[in-house]
């Protein structure tokens, strides 16, 4: 996507999220720039993380977000991952006279479970490899390639370990098969760049993960 310029690409990349959360691209297409990067901006100011997962895990639109995820630029895969892996809320949704409700341990476990569907989808391509390791560098909220690639990997790859750590749910049927399925695919995924990932524990924190604090280190090849 070099050819495309700055703004364009932002806007190509706010397209590509929306579609993936399950938002109607055409309408927002036709809505403009401005309300397009309103609603990214939304969806990312954190919080929202189990509403996407839900788009995603409606299986009425399971083979439109199986496509849909698995065509996804890095610029925008990344920033879905990180939303997805915010800390999670409470919330609850609007369907029809039903209105259901989510707890933040149910928001947790179906965002565990949208990012292992995701993975999971990426991981049957040929390219899957590259299509993970560019997401995870572009981790961010603007989707952007930043500087010190093989850091930026390693810092957000322990950030979707130690999310995909906490068993949330952990007698509910099929939790512990959701993280395991992601631990596989993640490693096959990131069997590159993972050994040059250097972790160092300071702070160990409660039992919860994602309390703990590293000073995370990458000894790999310049990958900038």
């Amino acid at each position: 996507l070099e050819w495309v310029d700055g703004e364009a690409l932002a806007y190509l990349r706010d397209l590509s999220f929306l579609g993936a959360t399950g938002i109607d691209v055409a309408f927002a297409y036709i809505r403009g720039y401005s309300m397009v990067k309103a609603v990214y901006d939304a969806l990312n100011d954190g919080g929202r993380g189990g509403l996407i997962a839900y788009a995603l895990m409606d299986d009425k639109n399971y083979h439109v977000m199986n496509d849909w995820v698995v065509n996804l630029q890095p610029q925008a895969f990344g920033p879905l991952l990180l939303a997805l892996s915010s800390p999670p809320k409470a919330f609850s949704v609007q369907e029809g006279n039903d209105k259901k409700s989510f707890q933040q341990d149910d928001a947790h476990f179906l965002q565990q479970r949208a990012i292992e569907r995701c993975i999971g989808w990426i991981s049957k391509k040929p390219d899957a490899a590259q299509q993970f390791e560019e997401a995870l560098i572009c981790m961010n909220r603007d989707g952007m390639r930043p500087e010190q690639a093989g850091y930026q990997y390693c810092r957000n790859r322990l950030h979707l370990d130690l999310f995909m750590d906490e068993r949330v749910k952990a007698l509910f049927p099929g939790s512990e098969e959701t993280r395991d399925r992601y631990r596989e695919n993640a490693s096959k995924l990131g069997k590159r760049l993972n050994h040059f990932c250097e972790h160092r524990m300071l702070y160990r924190g409660s039992l919860v993960p994602s309390t703990r604090q590293f000073k995370t280190e990458y000894k790999g090849p310049d990958i900038d």
